[in-house]
């Protein structure tokens, strides 16, 4: 069942919930997912998505899969006592009909797919959550935790080939290996690596690649993002959200491969009290970001053919 709070409520209980791993010295997008892989709702086999990925991609669970109080009683099962439910964000979209006499500020109704607004009605999207819980956490349903095979270390040269794809698939796009800098540069539309006998591993390669091919998605012909199309200072908030865009749009496409990852940065107090800050400041920015980086994935795994991949130098 949803828990009604306002979209507010909900934005600042996602922010809280980031802010507590980060004070732990944990950075979320950071952690290694289990390689059992996305988690899903296990009723649905429905991948979750976006903030959601990420919120439930930080537990400890062997098994990915997850369901609602009702979802267990449904497959004849129910939550074990004591156990702790995780929550799932989700757009709600309603309508007002301004005007109306017998429509009040508090009366907006609910607007499914199906439906159809009246007109002159306002539609607002209202953020919402409810709460899942880990199979793990049930019992009395048919199901086998699997046993996690040992984590991958690094890449092999075919999975460092069909890491490139992605890279590959994006018309227009350059990518200009040597230097001692990894950037996006939007006028030339291009990604400047260093080689790849300068990173530690071939994973720490891909892991930078993706993030700076996570910027290149905002480039105008692609999806026109603001942080990408314009000019912005390196210390404002549109800077900031373009950042964890593509830091998340990176940890998403790693995840998406089922590549390994290790400890691929840094846990400095000034890197976690940086972001610690801008996200008390704002509270949309970890789901925005979220939403923008799933965007960006979504855009670039589109474009992916099958075609020969080119192991980088």
């Amino acid at each position: 069942m949803c828990t009604k709070k306002t979209s507010s409520d909900v934005y600042q209980i996602v922010t809280d919930h980031i802010i507590r791993q980060l004070e732990q010295g944990i950075i979320p997008w950071k952690r290694p997912w289990r390689s059992l892989g996305t988690p899903r709702n296990f009723l649905t086999k429905k991948p979750y998505r976006g903030i959601n990925l990420l919120l439930l991609g930080m537990n400890e669970y062997a098994t990915p899969d997850y369901l609602t109080y009702k979802q267990a009683q449904q497959l004849g099962g129910h939550i074990k006592k004591g156990a702790k439910s995780q929550i799932v964000v989700f757009w709600q979209m309603r309508y007002y009909v301004a005007g109306n006499p017998d429509e009040t500020a508090k009366s907006w109704k609910n607007l499914t797919q199906q439906q159809t607004p009246p007109q002159g009605s306002k539609i607002v999207p209202l953020l919402r959550y409810y709460r899942v819980f880990n199979l793990e956490d049930t019992e009395g349903i048919d199901y086998t935790v699997p046993e996690m095979p040992e984590p991958t270390q690094d890449l092999s040269i075919d999975e460092l080939a069909q890491a490139m794809l992605p890279v590959q698939s994006l018309t227009g796009l350059t990518i200009v290996s040597g230097g001692n800098r990894a950037c996006y540069s939007p006028p030339q539309d291009t990604i400047y690596m260093p080689s790849i006998h300068h990173f530690h591993s071939t994973s720490a390669y891909v892991d930078t690649l993706y993030h700076e091919l996570s910027h290149s998605t905002g480039h105008q012909n692609r999806l026109a993002r603001i942080g990408i199309t314009e000019a912005v200072n390196n210390r404002s908030e549109r800077y900031a959200k373009e950042e964890l865009i593509a830091e998340l749009g990176s940890c998403f496409l790693m995840h998406h491969y089922g590549y390994g990852r290790k400890e691929l940065l840094d846990n400095s107090v000034a890197y976690l009290q940086s972001w610690l800050g801008r996200l008390r400041n704002d509270k949309k920015l970890i789901v925005e970001a979220a939403a923008g980086a799933q965007k960006a994935v979504d855009y670039i795994l589109d474009q992916v053919e099958e075609q020969p991949a080119v192991v980088p130098t």
